[in-house]
């Protein structure tokens, strides 16, 4: 995005995936952070009352499901790497001849 000022040009940019992969990801940190809420009240009322609570197995389960998520995010951060330094590369070449022109 580019606005025009007295001085020249202002040059506004995202160096990222869309935002819709960002929601997507809060969705699903959101969605099993509530399953993981509900989950742990249920349980440990059951194990307050005496009940057997086999239903808090599901806790682990949320806290690996948790910890892909990151790992995945992390991964496809690595991998685009690459490809960010490059248009950032780009970005400071053609900012860099249109000063000295």
């Amino acid at each position: 995005e580019t606005h025009e000022s007295g001085q020249g040009a202002l040059i506004r940019g995202l160096f990222g995936p869309r935002p819709s992969v960002w929601l997507m990801f809060v969705f699903m940190y959101s969605i099993i952070g509530v399953i993981c809420l509900f989950v742990a009240i249920t349980g440990f009322s059951q194990v307050s009352l005496g009940i057997p609570a086999p239903v808090l197995w599901v806790l682990p389960v949320g806290a690996g499901l948790a910890i892909f998520l990151y790992l995945s995010a992390k991964t496809g951060e690595r991998l685009g790497k690459d490809e960010m330094q490059q248009l950032k590369r780009f970005l400071d070449e053609v900012v860099t001849a249109r000063e000295a022109a």
